[in-house]
């Protein structure tokens, strides 16, 4: 996946791009558009279910009534019940002279 460097943050467009999927999932997996009632989903489709890794791969057993499991572009995902993580990988960076964040390590939680 490539991401506009102009934005100066190498993660966040993965990040934003997995967030938007994981809530999609979610109404899917609720049959609904209501926020109020799929933001109860969030979590599921993170953790517990067959595993997917692409918004195409996951719709398909979200239609076949599949419990998924959604690991996306930024890598490993599980939320608790509460929608914080408990798995992941965290990039480290550090703001250069120029105010740009430039990757230096990452690290893998738990």
């Amino acid at each position: 996946m490539e991401f506009a460097p102009e934005i100066g943050c190498p993660s966040c467009p993965r990040h934003a791009y997995d967030a938007t999927i994981i809530m999609v999932l979610a109404a899917l997996s609720a049959q609904t558009v209501e926020p109020s009632e799929y933001v109860n989903e969030i979590s599921d489709v993170t953790r517990d279910g067959e595993k997917c890794q692409s918004f195409p791969e996951c719709l398909d057993l979200v239609v076949e009534g599949k419990d998924i499991d959604y690991d996306g572009v930024s890598g490993t995902i599980e939320l608790d019940d509460a929608g914080d993580p408990t798995e992941g990988i965290y990039e480290i960076s550090r703001y250069g002279a120029d105010g740009i964040p430039v990757k230096v390590g990452s690290i893998s939680v738990p």
